[in-house]
Parts: C-alpha cells; sequence; structure tokens
C-alpha cells in the first residue's frame, strides 16, 4: 500500500507550474541564504584592510542586493506556496465531500460515532493535514540550505565540522524515538477530537431534551471529562514534540562553544582569520534554522500522518452499491415492479425473508405492521439506499441493478417521516425537487401538496426561510413541503415512508388529502403505521418480523378477525 504522505505530496501534480515556482523559488532562497556566510567572510576580510574603502563598500552592497532578492524570492515562494495549499485542501475536501454523498446510507449507519465522527475529519483533520502541506515543503527547501551550509563549513574548516557529526547520529535516533510517540498520541487526540465534535453536535440538536430534563450540569460534566481526556493526550504529545527544540539547541551551543573556542586557538596560531571565524560562526548559527525546522517537520509529520491515513481510508472506500456496465435509462413506461425472494440481514439480524410480490403501474399499495417488520427497509431498496443479499427487484423484466443510479433515482420521489429541509426558502425548498423545471413552477407544486396556502400567509411568501431543519415551520407544514418538493420532481414512482405518522389528526388530514388528489399520477409505495391512511390503497401488504403475513384490500383484510392486520385495526379503533 502505497505510503499516505507520499500519495498527500501527489497532490502537488495538477499544480505543476505552481509547484516548480515553488521548488525553484525555495532552492533560489536557500542558496541566497546560505551565501550570506560566505559574504560577511568577504565583509569582515575587508575590515583587515583598512585602506580598501572600495572593496568594504563593494561587499556591503552586494549583501545588500542579495537581502532584497532573498526578500522578493521569500514573498514569492511563502505567497505562491499558501495559495496552492489552499488549492489542494479545497479539493481533498471536494473529494472527501463526495465521495460522503456517494456512499450508501448502509456505511453512514455503521459509524459507530456518527456524524461528528465525519464533522471531525473534515474540519479537524484538514487543518492537520494543511499544515502537513507546508511541512513536505520544508523538508523540501530546508535539506537544501543544510546542504549548502555544511559545504561552507567543511570549507572553511573540515576538521572541526567533521567533528560535529559524532552528535548527529545520536541526535537523530532521538527524534526517530520522538516520531513513534507523537504518531501513538496524535491518532488518539484526533479520535478523542471525533467524540467531542459529535457530543456538541449533540448537545446543540437536543437540547429541548436537555433542558426540559435539566440535563445541563450532566451534558457540562460529560463534556469537562472528554476535555480533560483530550487535554492529557494533547499534554504528552506536546511534551514529545517540544522536547525536540530545547535539545537540538543546547546541542547546538556546546557546539558552537567548542567552535568558538576551537577557532579562537586557530586566529592566535594565524591558521585562520577574523573573517573565517565570524563566517564560520554564522554558517554555524544559521545551520541551527534548518536543523530545527527538519527536525520539526519530521516529527510533526507523524500527526500528519495519522490524519492522511483517516482521510484516505474513507475517500478509498469501496462503494457496496455496484454500477452495472449496462447503465440502462429507467423505463418509465413500465407496466409491472416486482419484488422476487428478497432477503436482507444487518449484522446478522434477519431483517426480510425471502419476499416475493408484484406492484402495477399506477397503483398505490401500502405496507404496514409492526415497528421492526422490515417495512422501511423494503422500499429503501428501489432507490438503492439498499441492496438485498439475495433476490432481484425487476421493472417488467428489466433488473433494478441494471438500471443506471442517477436515472433511477431522478425517477423516485420519496417523502420521509423525518422531513428533512436546507435552510434557505421555502421556494428553493421546492425547487431542489427537480432543478431542471422553471422555478416559476413551485406554486403549482405547493398547491398541489396543500402547501400554498400557508405559504402565501407568511410575510415573505415563498421566500421566506424555513430555519435549520425548517424548524421555524410545524411538523404538518414541513411536511406539506417535502410533499409539494416530491411531487415537483414529477416522478413516476412515489414513496412515503410514515409520511403522516408524527403529524395531529388536522395536519395529517391535510397531507392525506393532498396525498389523495395526486397519488392517481404515480405508482405510489406507502409505509404507515396509521392504518387511516391506507384503507383507499389498491393493495395492502402486512409484515410481521420480515415476512408477508396477509395482504389484499382493506375491506378483505378486516374480515379475518383472527389476522394482524384486524388487531392493528382495533387498536387504532377502526372496527
Amino acid at each position: 500500500m502505497q505510503n499516505p504522505l507520499i500519495r498527500l505530496f501527489k497532490e502537488f501534480k495538477p499544480y505543476i507550474q505552481s509547484s516548480l515556482i515553488i521548488f525553484f523559488s525555495g532552492v533560489v532562497l536557500s542558496l541566497i541564504s546560505a551565501q550570506f556566510a560566505v559574504l560577511l567572510k568577504k565583509l569582515m576580510d575587508s575590515l583587515e584592510s583598512a585602506s580598501d574603502q572600495s572593496n568594504l563598500l563593494q561587499n556591503a552592497g552586494i549583501i545588500l542586493s542579495f537581502s532584497i532578492l532573498a526578500a522578493i524570492t521569500r514573498y514569492i515562494h511563502l505567497f505562491v506556496t499558501d495559495i496552492t495549499i489552499e488549492k489542494i485542501v479545497q479539493s481533498l475536501r471536494s473529494q472527501l465531500q463526495s465521495k460522503l454523498l456517494e456512499l450508501p446510507p448502509a456505511f453512514h449507519l455503521g459509524q459507530n460515532q456518527g456524524t461528528g465522527h465525519m464533522i471531525s475529519r473534515i474540519i479537524n483533520d484538514m487543518l492537520i493535514i494543511q499544515n502537513g502541506l507546508r511541512y513536505m515543503i520544508d523538508l523540501l527547501r530546508e535539506p537544501i540550505l543544510l546542504v549548502a551550509l555544511l559545504g561552507w563549513l567543511f570549507y572553511l574548516n573540515w576538521s572541526l565540522t567533521l567533528s560535529i557529526f559524532i552528535i548527529l547520529p545520536l541526535l537523530l535516533k532521538l527524534l526517530k524515538k520522538l516520531s513513534l510517540s507523537v504518531a501513538k498520541y496524535a491518532r488518539q487526540g484526533q479520535e478523542q477530537m471525533e467524540k467531542i465534535t459529535q457530543f456538541i453536535k449533540e448537545n446543540l440538536d437536543g437540547i429541548r431534551m436537555i433542558q426540559s430534563y435539566t440535563l445541563e450540569e450532566y451534558s457540562k460534566n460529560k463534556l469537562k471529562n472528554i476535555f480533560d481526556t483530550y487535554y492529557e493526550i494533547r499534554k504528552t504529545m506536546h511534551s514529545r514534540v517540544e522536547i525536540a527544540s530545547p535539545l537540538s539547541e543546547l546541542v547546538a551551543t556546546f557546539v558552537g562553544i567548542g567552535v568558538v573556542v576551537s577557532i579562537a586557538f586557530s586566529i592566535q596560531k594565524g591558521q585562520a582569520t577574523y573573517g573565517d571565524f565570524t563566517s564560520y560562526l554564522a554558517a554555524l548559527l544559521m545551520l541551527n534554522r534548518p536543523l530545527k525546522v527538519i527536525q520539526e517537520s519530521v516529527v510533526r509529520l507523524q500527526e500528519v500522518l495519522v490524519a492522511t491515513q483517516r482521510l484516505y481510508s474513507i475517500i478509498d472506500t469501496p462503494s457496496t452499491l455496484t454500477q452495472s456496465a449496462q447503465a440502462l435509462h429507467f423505463p418509465k413506461n413500465f407496466s409491472q415492479l416486482s419484488f422476487k425472494n428478497i432477503q436482507f440481514s444487518y449484522h446478522d439480524r434477519p431483517i426480510l425473508n425471502n419476499i416475493s410480490f408484484s406492484v402495477k403501474k399506477g397503483q398505490t399499495v401500502a405496507f404496514v405492521g409492526p415497528s421492526g417488520g422490515g417495512k422501511s427497509t423494503l422500499i429503501n431498496m428501489l432507490p438503492r439506499f439498499f441492496d438485498p443479499q439475495s433476490g432481484q427487484i425487476y421493472f417488467d423484466d428489466i433488473l433494478l441493478t441494471d438500471i443506471d443510479l442517477k436515472s433511477l433515482r431522478q425517477n423516485i420521489a420519496l417523502v420521509n417521516q423525518d422531513v428533512f429541509l436546507f435552510s434557505d426558502s421555502l421556494e428553493e425548498n421546492i425547487w431542489l425537487g427537480n432543478t431542471q423545471r422553471p422555478i416559476n413552477e413551485v406554486p403549482q407544486a405547493a398547491a398541489q401538496a396543500s402547501a400554498h396556502e400557508f405559504i402565501l400567509k407568511q410575510s415573505q411568501g415563498y421566500q421566506a426561510l424555513v430555519g435549520e431543519k425548517g424548524q421555524l415551520f410545524s411538523g404538518g407544514e414541513k411536511q406539506r413541503i417535502s410533499l409539494a418538493r416530491a411531487l415537483f420532481k414529477k416522478a413516476p414512482l412515489l414513496i412515503l415512508d410514515e409520511a403522516t405518522s408524527n403529524l395531529d389528526a388536522q395536519s395529517e388530514a391535510l397531507v392525506q388529502a393532498a396525498f389523495d388528489l395526486i397519488k392517481f399520477e404515480h405508482t405510489c409505495l406507502v409505509v404507515a403505521h396509521r392504518l387511516s391512511t391506507v384503507i383507499n390503497a389498491d393493495w395492502i401488504f402486512v409484515l410481521q418480523e420480515g415476512n408477508i403475513v396477509a395482504q389484499g384490500r382493506h375491506e378483505d383484510l378486516i374480515k379475518d378477525t383472527q389476522g394482524l392486520y384486524f388487531e392493528l385495526a382495533h387498536q387504532q379503533n377502526l372496527v
């Protein structure tokens, strides 16, 4: 498997022009920086000849010119680096978001830490990766400066420089140990941050429940415990990261003192000049920066490695929904929809057991029965949110899995029990049902869904904002907006999954009346707990523990006084 950091580095490939500017400006900047040590020797040597004023001024002028050039090069290097990294991070976020939107609900249901887990990866891990890209560029640039300075040090005094190298293996061994320790605690820290993100999100989503049960102190204490654990992990990690710099500086100080003493003796013996001394000492001090940057980058990249592994683990997740090579268009003129021998289990728990039935085009069929019977799972197979583990679904003789996934979903309109509305206007929420239709046709769909009247009562009409998840509107109003969106889609298949179960009697009646008006234009599959909503269905399937235990019209099913349907009707005072 390819190293994630190498793969991350390859993200620069689409930005070849910018990458070349970053590389060459970094090389030039490093070489100019190293040249200052050389120019300093010339300047100091020219001071020994007081009569050579022109040489002194010339060297001073050259240093000034190199300073200006270094400033310009540094600006170009850093600016292009910043904007290129921004583009790469934006691309990675887009890749991650695209993958999350592509993966089926089964993947998201399998995430034990919920949406907070993903939010953490999109925000926190991306920030770590963004910094990591800078560390990578540092590791390209700083070694050039390091090699240039070392070359100059060897030129000035090779024996002294060679003696310095005795301590480098010890320093490198220490850095390796620190890097492994940082990687361990970085992973723990990022996992704990996911817990923090998820807990905060849950608190915000459940604020009414927390306040109604006076759970404020409980939530505060629980969050404090999570934060404390995160703090301890980060404290340990920082102790590993930050010890590297003081150790490096301490080593550099001992080396510097040794150099000063050694060259001072050489000057006394006439074996070196003050220019040699100043230049050697300056180069040695300048050596501290690339060493420090390199060691910090090496250590920090362990944290980046963890974040990058987590990122690509999602991007590389294969979709469980296979796309057929045929990729047929949805057969709008189908005459019959058939489910044949459908079986499905979740975590080894059987949900559907060898289910078979057919629906004629234009029919309204309903699925009723106790919770956990597999009703929602069954209809969620139509838009392929789940695929059966065995068995097939057909439109006439065309396999569901042979239909292009996008074409399939474009021809299915779904209204769920838990209505999701975007935090935008009423008009926008309905129009999103089919963005290919003119937006001025939205009121027509709203009228069909019995939503037009209450929308016009809003001060801003169709431009009224719905708030987060539609919180500014009642359950019945949100459900009618959702139904209007489904109708605006003009899809031949309409699925209502417990669409009225959370509504009061008046709201349910309005939604039901709207549905009764438009159901003849669609093939409708309805999941319901309230039998009152499916009395007029063309056919009713009664599911219990993953099996169809009865089927027929309401007036026929109600005759079986020993049957489950009669029992449900009796519980709901329908008989």
